[in-house]
């Protein structure tokens, strides 16, 4: 029974994270340290990125551990969260977890741009 139990609970938080993705299954899913250090091969395309959720009151970023040495080591987001405040409350509370996003990635400012994820998505 506690097997059953254990294999049930597997099974439903796989689902729950397949929901949350914005990536579809054939598109990679890259580190932040990997698309910053591939900026030229990434540049001015969608890209899927996952890391940390770092919202700072002016400066959003995804980092690729929850507690950065240095802001450096993130990656700047451009976020539209919309006229409602729903999706900012959202990613206040995503800080420090992890999460995927998805966005269209820009060289010359090394951000991700145009970002949208599961979380945003519900809100707008």
């Amino acid at each position: 029974m506690k097997r059953l139990t254990a294999l049930l609970l597997l099974l439903a938080g796989l689902a729950a994270g397949c929901a949350s993705s914005p990536r579809p299954f054939n598109e990679p899913l890259l580190s932040v340290p990997e698309l910053l250090a591939s900026q030229d091969k990434y540049q001015g395309k969608i890209v899927y990125v996952q890391g940390f959720a770092n919202s700072g009151s002016e400066n959003h970023s995804l980092c690729p551990d929850p507690a950065p040495e240095s802001k450096k080591d993130c990656l700047p987001l451009q976020i539209d969260f919309g006229p409602d405040e729903g999706a900012k409350i959202q990613w206040q509370a995503a800080d420090g977890r992890p999460i995927e996003l998805k966005g269209t990635f820009n060289k010359s400012t090394a951000t991700l741009e145009h970002v949208t994820g599961a979380w945003l998505e519900d809100w707008k």
